[in-house]
């Protein structure tokens, strides 16, 4: 039986820790290696610090806690996957990216014995157990990373307005 190539999506596979993810070409844009960081006063956790790319400031996160993985400190050898969707991007750490792969809608199953049941992230699984891949929702990713984020700035006691901020140099009356 013949394969629809247009029916086939390619995925970037990338590996955190144990495990190994897919997310789509769509929004996996480019892996990077070793780039300066600048750190983000008043970051939270998700938010590594930011970076250069060409001129562009873009954020970069762990992933680590929307993977379910135990969080682990930034290493040299780690590298950088930049996703975007519309005007959203920002880099997220990985062990390595591995390749793309190709496969079908048909090939991504929810219910897999002895994997979790799919959570909002996840599309589900395809691969056998010495090879499986966690399918993830990229567009939904990348949203809930942004709004953490975003959430984390909000939270933050020292990011708190109390009132208007007189312009510099004026009295309040």
């Amino acid at each position: 039986m013949s394969t629809d190539a247009s029916s086939r999506t390619d995925f970037c596979v990338f590996h955190r820790g144990p495990r190994g993810f897919a997310i789509s070409t769509h929004l996996a844009k480019e892996v990077i290696e070793g780039r300066t960081l600048t750190q983000v006063p008043h970051a939270p956790p998700e938010l590594l610090g930011a970076l250069n790319l060409r001129g562009e400031v873009v954020p970069l996160v762990t992933l680590d806690s929307f993977l379910d993985l135990p969080p682990r400190a930034l290493s040299r050898s780690d590298s950088l996957l930049v996703v975007a969707s519309g005007d959203l991007r920002f880099a997220a750490v990985v062990d390595r990216v591995a390749s793309v792969k190709h496969f079908s809608p048909w090939e991504i199953r929810r219910d897999v014995e002895g994997e979790p049941p799919p959570n909002e992230l996840v599309r589900g699984y395809t691969g056998t157990p010495e090879d499986r891949l966690i399918v993830l929702d990229g567009e939904t990713l990348i949203g809930t990373v942004v709004h953490r984020v975003a959430e984390g700035f909000r939270r933050h006691p020292s990011t708190q307005q109390t009132g208007p901020t007189p312009p510099a140099g004026t009295e309040e009356d």
